[in-house]
């Protein structure tokens, strides 16, 4: 179905037209230069493809390494993008292979090699692993580390005295691997771009681009980068879906400088050396479906898995996933106004799950934050009109005195939140830190301030937190949200609509009553159904039970269904137990379908053996007339 959207989507973006006999362009690392495009004779370069290609064109890339940065001359057309396609195994490198003969012995166990790349290296890889640069000069390179005279056109590389030669090297060679610079009606997909001296992919002062499907790693800035330039230039509208972005040097995702109308989807962006996701000057985007985890600065401690700043107003942010970063898993701050953030989860970050910091006007709807080390919620530094509803917090800060929620002095204006839940399992700390008072109790919290009034002190019972579930079990969280609040959204972090537990009453605001707490409503489980027949075997006419009392649900069975088998109507009724009478002899197959509150059913049969009643002759006394006879 995210596929489908997907589809939907870039049809929007690079509009809709008629049947268009579209000229493919095929382009092959080891086909014989130049080609002309052919598959009999492909061309060798995509850059040879892309000077050719006309809107509607597909550029059709086969799997090898294409040691070139691809600049899109052309813009396609509303209806009629150019697509730019990889194979599976289509791989674009910054970098060029340094391996073998040509490195001498520069001084002490420095090696050199002449080398003058489109652009000067800004990383060198040996063996996979990525040396540390060097500023020092030809005579002073640290081991495992490089310099590169500009002038002089040379690299120097330290091994501790080995050849490089002897090993796989790769140096920066090239800026991007796809720069879509002032284009329209582009699609970049299927590629992967690796090593690059600035971005892998940068698309800049451009509209209706989509990039997607594609892994972009090892940039030495950022790995994606959607660029807007100055105003009144923007980018936008673009779409950045289903892409891997791992391993770069600055932040996975960056968006900048007027990017307007982005589609930002089912991206993963982790192991980053920044955050996963910055976006500064971005508005009226859509963050929707993304993975960010494991982003980390080295020897740095600010590295979010998403952060929208400076100026970024009005985006939505929703069933997205932050997981162990290195600071916070989603922030807010320095002017992002107006921001929705729903349907969110954040775990496992190194400070807290959600933080909303110098800001006007954000909307925290239906999120779920665990285990985070500070804070679950963190409102602070001069932040007005936070609205806070349905979010679900438990266990945020318990090793470092951190809350649930916290809210500092300068952030009260227009504070509100309803609906929430924050629980804390441990007698230690306080769940709520609020103007410096603090809070044990939602309770207590609600009495003194005035908010939080339907809000919820109780354990949501996650399914399984330490295994990464955090969908709640019956508790505080179910049938309770408040569904009319603002920005609501009634499909969750999973896309699943809201269930009505039957055995919880509904005690939540707006339609449905019944929505949860946080960003995943229950998941519903199967009932079991359980059968058993008396007597077996049975009489033609005896009383037949039929007992579904073993029957389970996790929320309750609602309905009842016995099938006897027989040709009669089956029993359709609330509770499990059930009679029948057999009219005829037979081998009879009894069934039980059980259904709970969300209409999933599991069904069970049991066979019964019907018998006829056998009646004997009654022996009577010979009549008087056979006595006579006798005589």
């Amino acid at each position: 179905m995210a596929f489908g959207r997907s589809l939907l989507l870039g049809a929007w973006l690079i509009g809709i037209a008629g049947p268009v006999a579209a000229v493919v362009h095929e382009v092959d690392a080891a086909a014989s230069c130049p080609g002309s495009g052919t598959s009999a004779a492909p061309y060798c370069t995509i850059g040879a493809a892309a000077a050719v290609a006309v809107p509607g064109d597909v550029v059709n890339v086969a799997a090898g390494i294409y040691r070139e940065q691809v600049s899109p001359p052309a813009s396609g057309a509303a209806g009629l993008p150019i697509t730019y396609r990889g194979a599976p195994g289509a791989r674009i490198h910054g970098t060029n292979d340094l391996s073998g003969a040509g490195w001498t012995l520069a001084s002490g166990t420095t090696y050199e090699i002449a080398y003058d790349p489109d652009t000067n290296p800004a990383q060198v890889f040996v063996d996979g692993k990525k040396l540390a640069p060097s500023a020092a000069g030809p005579g002073a390179v640290p081991v495992n580390g490089f310099f590169y005279d500009g002038v002089a056109h040379v690299l120097y590389v330290n091994l501790g005295g080995d050849d490089p030669g002897r090993h796989d090297v790769e140096a920066g060679a090239r800026s991007f691997g796809f720069d879509v610079n002032g284009r329209s009606y582009i699609v970049v997909e299927g590629f992967e771009v690796r090593g690059h001296n600035t971005n892998g992919i940068r698309v800049r002062s451009s509209s209706h681009v989509v990039v997607r499907g594609n892994r972009v790693l090892q940039a030495a800035s950022f790995g994606l980068v959607a660029d807007g330039t100055t105003a009144p230039t923007t980018t936008g509208p673009v779409e950045i879906s289903g892409n891997e972005i791992l391993e770069n040097g600055d932040a996975g995702l960056r968006l900048r400088n007027n990017v307007v109308q982005a589609t930002v989807s089912r991206n993963r962006s982790h192991h980053n050396d920044n955050h996963g996701l910055l976006a500064t000057q971005t508005s009226a985007s859509v963050f929707s479906g993304n993975v960010f985890y494991a982003n980390a600065r080295p020897g740095g401690a600010s590295t979010t898995g998403m952060h929208l700043a400076g100026d970024s107003d009005g985006n939505r942010v929703e069933r997205n996933l932050a997981y162990r970063n290195q600071d916070t898993g989603f922030q807010l701050s320095d002017g992002a106004d107006a921001n929705l953030l729903v349907r969110n989860v954040s775990w496992g970050n190194g400070d807290h799950g959600f933080d909303v910091r110098e800001c006007d006007g954000a909307r925290i709807v239906s999120n779920t934050a665990w285990a985070n080390v500070n804070d679950g919620f963190s409102i602070e530094d001069n932040v007005s009109n936070a609205y806070l509803r349905n979010n679900v917090a438990s266990d945020n800060g318990l090793l470092t005195n951190g809350n649930d929620l916290f809210v500092d002095a300068t952030s009260t204006a227009g504070f509100s939140s309803d609906y929430d839940v924050f629980h804390r399992s441990t007698a230690g700390g306080n769940s709520i830190d609020y103007a410096g008072a603090e809070f044990t109790a939602v309770a207590d919290f609600a009495a003194a301030t005035g908010n939080e009034m339907h809000g919820s002190s109780a354990n949501p019972n996650f399914v399984d937190p330490d295994g990464g579930d955090l969908h709640p079990g019956l508790g505080p969280a179910i049938d309770s949200a408040d569904a009319g609040a603002s920005g609501f959204q009634p499909l969750d972090f999973d896309g699943r609509a809201p269930i009505d537990v039957s055995s919880v009453p509904d005690t939540g605001a707006g339609v449905p009553t019944y929505a949860d707490r946080g960003a995943l409503e229950r998941i519903d489980t199967a009932p079991v159904a359980r059968l058993r027949v008396t007597p077996k075997p049975a009489n033609v006419g005896q009383l037949v039970t039929a007992n579904g009392s073993a029957s389970s649900d996790d929320a309750g069975i609602v309905s009842y269904r016995f099938a006897w088998g027989d040709g009669t109507a089956d029993t359709v009724q609330s509770g499990p137990v059930a009679t029948h009478v057999f009219a005829r002899k037979g081998n009879f197959k009894v069934r039980l379908t059980v259904t709970d509150g969300a209409g999933q059913a599991s069904t069970v049969q049991s066979a019964v053996n019907v018998k006829a009643v056998k009646t004997k002759p009654v022996k009577g006394k010979p009549s008087k007339v056979k006595r006579a006879a006798k005589r």
